[in-house]
């Protein structure tokens, strides 16, 4: 009895490539392969497992961590034996994955696409997958102690060393990485511990994270709170006495941080609010479990009212929250309908807002299976997908689907797609420093979608002309990105108010440099609406153009500080500075020379975000 195809299975157009990876499913037996990845690793199968050599469990383990995407060959290699030549480390990694082979017989657990190798996550399961189960629980919770109870299981289950014991460099980064991730988990479960009443365990895990980054403003507020609250007589002086302690001399202190302590100190310290309650996505919660009852009881009311409100495009702010509940549709009623494929295509889309690429590409494969690629559908999910490839940084197979879906624009004349497909793609080409192409693009997208009339062109155009405006900050072509971001404001006031957040740093800095200063606001507001509806990509390029206007204000040691921390928490949260970017930022501080930046812990987006906008404030 052969298995269903797996996701993965239509990404894979070459007819030579799907009879490999079909041969590789029906080769495959059902017995999953375990492996643990927190803490010391293991793989057990009907027992435990050894490998003939180090580098074959490495080469497992690095894609089972990166098992969201295909790895390419290339990448696995230079990880994997950095100090050797390339031709000897795909020779390496030839012989290790052989290994890996041969000790999982006869389980064939790696699949292969062109240069590019990754796991069959239908045969290995890891307690990284556990993970990810226990957070969607959390989520879907109906009852907010249950949804407490799953976080608390999560942020257990993560706060262990990754890979204890190896101290190879990708693993020594990748662990730095996951400690990020925990930490922000961490400040998450703080928040809501508290908000059920659970102050003694919340104090316990709130300590751990604030010895571990002092000068979280975030943590710090809400420790100052709790301790008053506790009975255990350790008053906020003595907190703050004990904090100052502990940091090394000559450490810069955030301006939140220092002010806050200077208020303890001075014992004018105000009563600190207690937290919102937590998170309005319990609320969604129940919404999902009523639109998954109504689901169960084939009710199409509920699905046509999931398509309706998620093509919204105001809804599309809100995407952390509205995904999972177009998640759960898609799982109970599959897609065939046209309703159905509404909900597949618009998930894909939010799942780049999101920053939830695996849905994304879990939806696109949904939608992609069922439409004929001469549909404009097909086209729209297929750039999208693309886009999602790009996101995850897999930027050949992005251009490769990219560039297909332009093919199938001009085979089957599919016009009203054309635009958003070149968007996208020059999207790609500035991301990756080609600028002159990029501009190209986005002249002939501009173009083909001004000649339309259309309900959604005012809305597409406030997107095309943002991302103009985006390319020629990242060159520093100052007049121009004000033109562009000026037209992008405009557009989107009128049709989709939801581009003014993602433009309005962007368009800022370029008003900063053509000597406005009321463009000073538009950055704030850009990194303060981008944190507050957790729009994390944005919110670290928001903060990056923080950073740029700092530099323009001579601000140059603390401004290095915080493009220090963003880059740290840009890499761990998988969006680290693309060549653009990297130029981008290492050009903001030609000015004040070459500026060391000391060593500090990370903090969490939130308290960065604030960091970075009391010190615009100040500039004002």
């Amino acid at each position: 009895m052969h298995r269903s195809q797996p996701d993965w299975f239509n990404l894979c157009n070459n007819p030579e490539e799907r009879i490999m990876l079909t041969r590789s499913v029906q080769d495959a037996l059902r017995t999953p392969v375990r492996l643990r990845l927190l803490g010391e690793f293991s793989c057990e199968s009907d027992s435990s497992i050894s490998f003939a050599a180090r580098s074959a469990a490495e080469a497992l383990a690095y894609l089972a961590i990166h098992r969201n995407r295909w790895v390419p060959r290339e990448e696995l290699a230079d990880a994997l034996w950095p100090a050797t030549d390339l031709k000897v480390g795909r020779t390496n990694l030839r012989k290790a994955t052989q290994r890996v082979r041969e000790s999982l017989q006869p389980h064939e657990v790696l699949l292969k696409y062109a240069e590019n190798l990754t796991i069959d996550r239908q045969i290995i399961s890891t307690d990284l997958d556990d993970a990810e189960q226990l957070h969607r629980q959390y989520a879907f919770a109906p009852h907010l102690p249950e949804s407490v109870e799953k976080l608390y299981e999560e942020w257990k289950l993560l706060d262990q060393p990754l890979l204890d014991g190896w101290d190879n460099d990708w693993v020594i980064e990748e662990r730095k990485n996951f400690a990020i991730r925990s930490h922000e988990l961490g400040i998450r479960l703080v928040e809501a511990l508290e908000s059920v009443g659970m102050n003694d365990q919340c104090l316990e895990v709130l300590n751990l994270l604030l010895h571990r980054s002092p000068l979280d403003y975030e943590l710090l507020q809400k420790a100052l709170r709790l301790q008053s609250r506790s009975g255990t007589g350790r008053n906020a002086s003595q907190l703050i006495e004990q904090l100052l302690a502990d940091i090394p001399a000559n450490t810069e202190i955030p301006k939140p941080v220092r002010r806050l302590i200077n208020r303890v100190q001075q014992g004018q310290l105000d009563q600190v609010p207690p937290p919102e309650l937590f998170e309005t996505r319990n609320e969604l919660a129940l919404l999902a479990r009523m639109v998954e009852a109504n689901l169960k009881s084939n009710s199409k009311e509920a699905i046509a009212m999931l398509a309706k409100e998620s093509s919204n495009i105001e809804n599309w702010s809100h995407a952390k929250t509205l995904l999972p509940i177009l998640t759960v549709a898609l799982e109970h009623s599959g897609v065939q309908t046209d309703d159905e494929i509404v909900i597949a295509t618009n998930a894909t889309f939010l799942a780049t807002y999101a920053s939830d690429f695996q849905v994304g590409q879990w939806a696109a494969q949904q939608a992609l299976n069922v439409l004929p690629e001469h549909d404009q559908r097909y086209v729209r999910v297929q750039s999208v997908l693309g886009f999602l490839h790009f996101e995850t940084k897999n930027y050949d197979e992005a251009r490769r689907l990219l560039d297909r879906a332009v093919e199938l624009c001009r085979k089957h004349e599919i016009t009203v797609e054309l635009p958003r497909v070149l968007n996208r793609l020059a999207v790609l080409d500035y991301h990756l420093g080609n600028f002159d192409v990029a501009a190209k693009l986005f002249d002939e997208a501009i173009e083909l979608e001004s000649s339309r009339e259309d309900p959604g062109r005012e809305a597409r155009l406030a997107s095309f002309y943002g991302n103009y405006c985006t390319m020629d900050v990242l060159r520093g072509r100052w007049e121009s990105a004000r033109k562009y971001g000026e037209l992008s404001m405009r557009y989107a006031e009128r049709s989709a108010k939801l581009y003014q957040i993602f433009v309005s740093s962007a368009y800022g800095l370029a008003l900063i440099k053509t000597g406005e200063k009321q463009g000073m606001q538009y950055v704030i507001d850009g990194i303060v609406q981008t944190a507050r509806e957790r729009m994390r990509r944005f919110n670290m390029i928001s903060v990056d153009f923080g950073v740029a206007a700092m530099t323009h204000n001579r601000q140059f040691d603390t401004a290095a500080q915080i493009a220090s921390l963003n880059r740290v928490l840009r890499e761990a949260s998988g969006y680290p500075r693309g060549p653009a970017e990297n130029g981008f930022v290492k050009a903001s501080f030609e000015d004040g020379g070459k500026i060391m930046v000391p060593k500090m812990d990370p903090m969490s987006l939130v308290a960065l975000s604030r960091w970075i906008v009391e010190e615009l404030e100040g500039l004002k």
